[in-house]
């Protein structure tokens, strides 16, 4: 029953969320009963699936036009991806600058001390 309500909120219709129970394995009784006891618990299950119309179909959440840029970097994958990037990237630049120094610093040990 749980599962034909949620197809039906979805916008599915009855008979397609029916044939698509019993091709997954459940018997047509089974289906059947489901059905019944659905129409006597929600009696509008038969009528016109709900649409929902986007005003803006380029963006899907228009509440957040940016979803991306308004997360915390913790919890975006983008921008957590560009930080380790740009960490790895300033690490390796610190690390040859050191090794350099100290290899020039090894090479004049003598002449410095």
């Amino acid at each position: 029953m749980g599962g034909l309500r949620n197809a039906l909120e979805r916008g599915e219709t009855l008979e397609k969320a029916k044939k698509s129970f019993i091709s997954a394995g459940y018997t047509e009784a089974e289906v059947d009963d489901a059905t019944r006891k659905l129409k006597n618990t929600e009696p509008e299950v038969e009528s016109k699936p709900k649409t929902v119309t986007n005003p803006n179909p380029t963006n899907p959440n228009p509440t957040n036009p940016n979803p991306t840029k308004s997360l915390p970097a913790s919890q975006n994958p983008k921008l957590k991806k560009h930080l380790s990037k740009f960490f790895i990237i300033t690490a390796s630049i610190i690390v040859v600058i050191i090794l350099v120094g100290a290899a020039i610093f090894g090479l004049y040990w003598n002449k410095i001390f």
